[in-house]
């Protein structure tokens, strides 16, 4: 009887990570307009606007492909903890579902990327990625973790994604 419960112990934290996982997988994407908050644990992220231009800062994007700016508002909504922002938190996917990269060889003219947030602040930052010069929109997801982190947020917070009109 003992041996019963200590398997069954054992086993509920792979019963669990498989179950969220499963809903992950079946938790489609809400696409939102831009400006709509993405929330995830005590952090929102709102992305603004994009646009794609050919050189930003000294740095020409290489033939067929383009830069494409995001403005973004970060907002740490803690009582008391501090986020460090960073870029590798945005994920972005041109209109044909291929990701885009983050360039920040471009980006580096604009100024920081990272903010420091305490608990109450936020920031404003303008993201560059590389990808395909012909996208006609962008789909941008706020994502702290990945892989498991990523499945167990879009179950906890909901896999809400924000699609923007390109700017040319």
């Amino acid at each position: 009887m003992k041996r019963r419960w200590t398997v069954l112990l054992a086993s509920a934290p792979v019963a669990l990570f498989l179950g969220l996982g499963s809903l992950a997988l079946l938790a489609r994407p809400e696409y939102v307009p831009p400006g709509s908050r993405m929330h995830v644990d005590d952090f929102a992220a709102y992305a603004l606007k994009s646009r794609s231009v050919a050189k930003v800062g000294g740095v020409a994007a290489p033939a067929g492909k383009a830069f494409y700016l995001i403005d973004l508002r970060f907002t740490n909504e803690a009582k008391r903890v501090s986020f460090d922002y960073r870029p590798e938190f945005v994920e972005v996917a041109d209109d044909q579902g291929c990701g885009l990269r983050l360039a920040p060889e471009a980006r580096a003219s604009l100024g920081p990327a990272e903010a420091h947030l305490d608990a109450g602040e936020s920031a404003k930052r303008t993201l560059v990625f590389l990808g395909p010069a012909d996208a006609k929109s962008l789909k941008m997801a706020f994502v702290l973790g990945g892989g498991a982190g990523a499945a167990i947020d879009a179950v906890l917070f909901g896999n809400r994604q924000t699609v923007l009109e390109v700017e040319r």
